[in-house]
């Protein structure tokens, strides 16, 4: 478990290393993102979330092995893989609406070349394609959450949070971004607000110390709550917004 922000910047240093010593070029980049790239994470809760690129996906099970190897140690570090092709080609997660604003924006380049220049950026039409696409599995899978670590339920509630956001053509992927927007462009929403400012409290409570049992069963059914709300604000298409 990484318990400070020295650990966190320790654990990059050791996957640059291995993409160094180990893979060469045949590791075209490796981007750090979320909470980590912003640099407002949490240690000992949040994750280290990273996005390799490859030369050629022949290379994946290899990496993939000695990234393992880095998790095995109790490291949270979650890792997503593409090629460079798929990248240029418009075929890579990278381009897809919700990732894609998200990761220009905040994606932080730890080893190799800088390509986000050559990521097609997806049209209107495309994000909210894809936007749609997301929802419907969140909508239809979310409750699996529950047999898992509290860390889940935040990361569900958010993440759905922005890709609704992003359909609506708001970019934003930190949880206060999300709360603020949330107060200021859907006040009439109180509910929705309520729900979404206690989870965010939670959130800020857990960052400090371990929650509860009561607070985990308010934070178990704010998030039940709120994902109907989240849904029916997407569904809505409410895009004459005020704004900030």
């Amino acid at each position: 478990m990484l318990g400070n922000r020295e650990s966190y910047f320790e654990a990059l240093d050791e996957v640059k290393n291995i993409c160094k010593v180990k893979f060469g070029d045949k590791v075209c980049s490796v981007y750090v993102g979320g909470s980590v790239a912003r640099g407002d994470f949490v240690p000992g809760r949040s994750d280290i979330d990273l996005y390799v690129v490859l030369k050629s996906n022949k290379v994946q099970h290899k990496i993939q092995m000695e990234l393992e190897k880095i998790k095995s140690k109790e490291k949270p570090i979650s890792v997503a893989y593409t090629t460079k092709k798929e990248v240029i080609g418009g075929q890579s997660f990278l381009g897809s609406g919700f990732e894609y604003n998200n990761f220009i924006r905040e994606g932080k380049l730890i080893y190799g070349q800088e390509i986000k220049e050559r990521i097609p950026k997806p049209t209107r039409e495309e994000e909210i394609k894809t936007a749609d696409q997301c929802l419907k599995f969140f909508e239809a899978n979310y409750k699996d959450y529950e047999e898992e670590v509290i860390g889940r339920y935040f990361s569900a509630t958010f993440r759905t949070f922005c890709i609704v956001l992003s359909g609506k053509g708001i970019y934003v992927s930190s949880k206060k971004d999300v709360v603020t927007v949330c107060n200021k462009r859907f006040k009439a929403r109180k509910l929705l607000n309520e729900k979404i400012n206690v989870i965010y409290d939670l959130w800020l409570t857990w960052g400090r110390e371990k929650l509860t049992q009561q607070q985990v069963c308010t934070l178990i059914k704010a998030c039940d709550d709120i994902m109907p709300l989240i849904f029916d604000l997407w569904e809505s298409k409410e895009l004459n917004l005020e704004p900030l």
